[in-house]
């Protein structure tokens, strides 16, 4: 099996370029270190566990490397949605649309806090990538004269599916920053949810934790029963 680091990684040094270690902490890797965890992780990606094993026991930060590396699901996906509609010669239009996609997260608050909104925003992001680029490609189809209706009307089948996911991640964004009582524009509660905060400031609280769970689960059935 001529699986490699790098490879699978996306094609980046990822020790280097894809998540850089610290050079001026004492968690820096020295270049043995350096060296021995890319032996360890070649092995591991070839199906050794006890290399695994020993690359997390004894590489510094390595928990935070395999969850940056391999475990950022939603900086996967978007890649491969591009790479699924674009050839390997747009190398321009792949990083256009990358930085693109950024900009629509920043634009939208991917650096707040709440986990929820930036799940959804991540969502709504690679939702957006898919339906422009779907919707060329349908346009391109009904353009070619030798593509025939059925297909046509396939592509524009899931395109309308496509559009579909889309919206209801922008939806589902907007339901629950009114449920949470927040002002999108200025992340700031908003009139109803102050007037609420002090009718309930003499209540008994329960534990900062345990409110937050609740809170979380009944935002969560809320929004299921809304889109429903």
């Amino acid at each position: 099996m001529d699986t490699n680091f790098v490879a699978a990684s996306g094609g980046v040094s990822a020790l280097g370029d894809a998540f850089p270690l610290p050079q001026q902490t004492p968690d820096a890797l020295t270049g043995q270190q350096r060296a021995q965890a890319e032996v360890l992780a070649d092995r591991a990606l070839n199906g050794d566990l006890e290399a695994l094993k020993t690359f997390e026991a004894e590489i510094p930060q390595a928990r935070h490397y395999l969850i940056e590396v391999f475990g950022n699901l939603a900086r996967d996906t978007r890649r491969q949605i591009i790479e699924s509609y674009l050839s390997p010669e747009d190398a321009v239009r792949k990083r256009g649309i990358n930085l693109a996609a950024d900009e629509l997260r920043s634009t939208l608050g991917n650096d707040i806090d709440d986990p929820l909104e930036r799940l959804l925003i991540e969502r709504i992001a690679c939702n957006w990538i898919e339906v422009h680029l779907v919707e060329q490609l349908t346009n391109q189809l009904r353009a070619d004269g030798q593509t025939s209706l059925d297909q046509v009307e396939y592509y524009q089948k899931f395109l309308d599916r496509t559009q579909r996911r889309f919206l209801n991640a922008c939806k589902t964004l907007a339901q629950v920053r009114k449920l949470m009582g927040v002002d999108a524009q200025s992340r700031n509660p908003t009139a109803d949810t102050a007037k609420r905060t002090q009718h309930q400031a003499g209540r008994a609280t329960r534990p900062r934790h345990q409110a937050n769970n609740a809170g979380a689960e009944q935002l969560v059935l809320e929004i299921g029963a809304k889109v429903r």
